[in-house]
C-alpha cells in the first residue's frame, strides 16, 4: 500500500474516533440532563440505612469524616467520639431527598459557580461524599456559591454531581457551622436528677458533704458544723441542682496533657436510682477560664433494679470515662463551692432558767442574715412553747 494511502486511512481513523468521542460526550450530556430532573431526587438509589461513612471537604485544609461503628456513628476527626445520631440521620435524609429547584445551563466553565474541587483556590466548592458497604460511593456532590433568585423564587446553592456536567440549584443540606468536626459530636452529657448524697474533697480534706432521705426531702449536713452555723438548705439545693444542667464545651483524649490535675477537687455523687458518679475537677485553664473534668462511674451491688437506668448507665460507662471534658466555669463553680457558701449564721442564746430550775439553749438567726436565712421544716411545724414564768406573748427572757 502506498504511503499516501496509509496516511489518508490514518487521518480517516482519527476523524472517526474523534467523531465517536464527541458523540458519546453529547449523549452523556443528554442523558445527564435527563437524569437530573426538576423535583426528582438527585440520588435515588440508596437509603439511609445503606450509608456507612460520610466525608465533608469544605476546602483543601479541612475535612470532616464520620463512620458508622458497631454501636453508633463516631467522628473520626474527634478521636472517634460519638456523633450526634439525630444530626447524622437528618443530614443523610437531606442528601437522599435532595431535589433540583432549577437547572442551570453553562458553557462548561464551573469556576464562576464555585463548583470546582475543594482543592481549587477561590473557585472550589464543598464536596460531600456518602459511602456504603465496601466503600461504594452512594452520593458525591459539590455545593457551590449561593444562587440569587431574582424573580424566579428559587433560592439555594449551585450544585453539581461529581462526574456529571449538569449544574442545578438546590437547598443546601449542610449549614456553615457543620463544616467543623466539633459540630458533629454528641452533646448528650452527664445529667443527674436524683442525687442522694454529695461530698466534695480537696486533697485529703473534706470541704463539705450533704445528704437527704428522699428526693423530696431537704438537704441536711453530713459534716461537722461550726457552733454558730447551720446548713443553708436553699443553697444546698442550688448546688445539687447544678448536676441537672451540666454541659461541656470541648473534649480531649483521656491521656491528654493539656489538662492540669495536679491539685484536683473530687465530687462524689450517690443517687437514689443506683449509679455513683465521681467527678474529678482539674485546675481552671488560663486560656479560656474553663475546667477539665474526668468522670468515673460505679454501679453498687445493692442498687435498685431498673432496666432503663441500667441501660443508660452502661451507655455512659462506655463513653464518659474515656475522655476529658472541658466544662464552662458557670457549671463547675456551683458544684465546687466553698463550705462557707452552704452555711448560714445562727446565734445560740445562753441557757435560760425555767420554773423547774433546768436550763435550755435556744437558737436565733443572725439579724444581719435575715434576708438569707430560710427556716427549717422543724421551725415551721413546731408549736410555740412559752417558758414557764414568762408571759404567753414572750417566749424568751429579756437581756
Amino acid at each position: 500500500m502506498k504511503p499516501r494511502t496509509v496516511a489518508i486511512l490514518a487521518i480517516i481513523g482519527v476523524l472517526v474516533a474523534a467523531g465517536t468521542w464527541f458523540a458519546s460526550r453529547s449523549e452523556a450530556r443528554r442523558s445527564s440532563q435527563i437524569e437530573v430532573r426538576l423535583d426528582q431526587a438527585v440520588f435515588a438509589d440508596f437509603g439511609v440505612a445503606d450509608v456507612t461513612a460520610i466525608s465533608i471537604r469544605p476546602d483543601s485544609q479541612r475535612t470532616v469524616n464520620l463512620h458508622r461503628g458497631a454501636e453508633r456513628w463516631v467522628v473520626d476527626d474527634q478521636d472517634g467520639y460519638p456523633a450526634d445520631p439525630t444530626k447524622v440521620l437528618v443530614f443523610i435524609r437531606n442528601i437522599a431527598g435532595l431535589r433540583p429547584r432549577l437547572l442551570t445551563p453553562h458553557d462548561g466553565d464551573l469556576a464562576p459557580f464555585n463548583l470546582l474541587s475543594p482543592d481549587a483556590p477561590e473557585s472550589g466548592g464543598i464536596q460531600i461524599t456518602l459511602h456504603g458497604e465496601g466503600d461504594r460511593v452512594l452520593a458525591d456532590l459539590i455545593i457551590g456559591m449561593p444562587y440569587s433568585p431574582g424573580n424566579s423564587g428559587s433560592s439555594g446553592n449551585y450544585m453539581i454531581r461529581v462526574g456529571d456536567d449538569q449544574v442545578f440549584v438546590g437547598g443546601s443540606p449542610i449549614a456553615n457551622e457543620d463544616l467543623d468536626s466539633v459540630a458533629w459530636i454528641d452533646r448528650t452529657f452527664l445529667k443527674v436528677e436524683d442525687p442522694r448524697a454529695m461530698a466534695l474533697t480537696r486533697g485529703d480534706k473534706l470541704e463539705w458533704a450533704i445528704r437527704r432521705a428522699s428526693p423530696s426531702a431537704q438537704w441536711s449536713p453530713d459534716f461537722q458544723l461550726p457552733e454558730d452555723a447551720g446548713l443553708d438548705e436553699r443553697r444546698a439545693a442550688e448546688t445539687a441542682d447544678g448536676l441537672r444542667w451540666t454541659a461541656y464545651a470541648a473534649i480531649l483524649p483521656a491521656d491528654d496533657e493539656d489538662a492540669d490535675f495536679s491539685a484536683p477537687q473530687v465530687l462524689r455523687v450517690e443517687t437514689f436510682s443506683g449509679p455513683i458518679y465521681t467527678l474529678t475537677i482539674g485546675g481552671k485553664r488560663q486560656k479560656d477560664g474553663q475546667y477539665p473534668l474526668r468522670i468515673a462511674l460505679e454501679w453498687p451491688a445493692d442498687a435498685p433494679t431498673n432496666p432503663q437506668v441500667k441501660e443508660r448507665f452502661d451507655r455512659e460507662q462506655r463513653v464518659l470515662p474515656n475522655w476529658i471534658y472541658i466544662v464552662p466555669a458557670f457549671t463547675v463553680e456551683r458544684l465546687i463551692c466553698d463550705r462557707s457558701r452552704l452555711l448560714k449564721k445562727v446565734h445560740r442564746l445562753p441557757p435560760t432558767n425555767t420554773a423547774a430550775g433546768g436550763g435550755t439553749t435556744e437558737e436565733a438567726a443572725d439579724p444581719a442574715d435575715a434576708g438569707n436565712t430560710i427556716p427549717s421544716i422543724d421551725d415551721l411545724t413546731q408549736p410555740h412553747q412559752p417558758i414557764a414564768g414568762d408571759d404567753e406573748d414572750d417566749g424568751m427572757q429579756g437581756d
